[in-house]
């Protein structure tokens, strides 16, 4: 829905903010749409620009997904191509593209990197699928444009016993002045 919501809001012109601790998230940004993601304990959201994934992965945000399906992620139960951590993803991902460009390179890579990648296409390719976020779930629309409901946030919070996440939209509110 995240992703929906983003394509959407961006498709008519406007930008984005998406809360969230999911790094997945990531592939989302662009020139238009940042992600929060909540420190903890007593610390400011960070904010996620382009400039961010590139600090943090070493890949632009549409090379993300890519990233995930060669490294792997555990989080999400996926195994990645055996032998490739983070730094040499972000590398084949910088030298080739995409995961389809590293694909198309495997043959001129060591023994080791091309088994681990051209002897298991169809499963990066999976990886890829199940790492991409759907952005055209139908019937979605953004919200109306408006400030925040910190305090509607902090209620729905600790309705679901997220009582931290509570006391920082509480804590934005105060200095909205909501509260």
């Amino acid at each position: 829905l995240l992703a929906t919501l983003v394509d959407r809001e961006e498709a008519r012109g406007g930008s984005a903010l998406v809360l969230t601790s999911d790094r997945d998230a990531f592939q989302l940004v662009s020139d238009r749409t940042i992600v929060l993601r909540p420190g903890g304990a007593g610390r400011e959201l960070e904010r996620v620009d382009r400039a961010g994934v590139v600090d943090r992965y070493g890949v632009l945000p549409q090379q993300v997904v890519d990233l995930i399906a060669l490294r792997g992620d555990p989080s999400d139960n996926i195994p990645g191509a055996r032998g490739i951590g983070s730094k040499t993803a972000a590398s084949l991902l910088q030298r080739h593209g995409d995961l389809d460009g590293v694909i198309a390179a495997a043959s001129g890579m060591t023994e080791t990197r091309r088994s681990a990648i051209a002897d298991h296409v169809d499963e990066l390719k999976l990886y890829q699928r199940v790492a991409s976020m759907d952005r055209a779930v139908a019937g979605v629309e953004p919200p109306a444009d408006g400030e925040p409901d910190w305090l509607g946030g902090a209620a729905a919070a600790r309705e679901r016993g997220i009582d931290r996440l509570a006391e920082r939209l509480e804590e934005r509110a105060r200095a909205a002045g909501a509260a």
